[in-house]
């Protein structure tokens, strides 16, 4: 999957992840290697320019945030 803001260049690239039924994941990093990034292009508040992303087996690449909510949690904490 590759990710692109308007104006900036993506820090995604290449990335390809399974996560399994019951798995919970977590993403991360220091300031600025794209974290926030992946999560909004899985949640549809980002376009993905290039990849595809699955949920449940179904394409879920660039569908709105409503769409796409089913199955997935976010915590943002600092």
């Amino acid at each position: 999957m590759d990710s692109q803001a308007k104006k900036e260049s993506s820090k995604i690239r290449g990335l390809s992840l399974h996560v399994n039924e019951g798995e919970i994941v977590g993403v991360a990093g220091i300031d600025g290697n794209g974290q926030s990034e992946l999560i909004e292009a899985i949640t549809g508040l980002r376009p993905v320019e290039k990849g595809h992303i699955f949920l449940d087996g179904k394409e879920i690449t660039n569908l709105s945030p409503k769409s796409t909510r089913s199955g997935i949690g976010t915590y943002s904490g600092g």
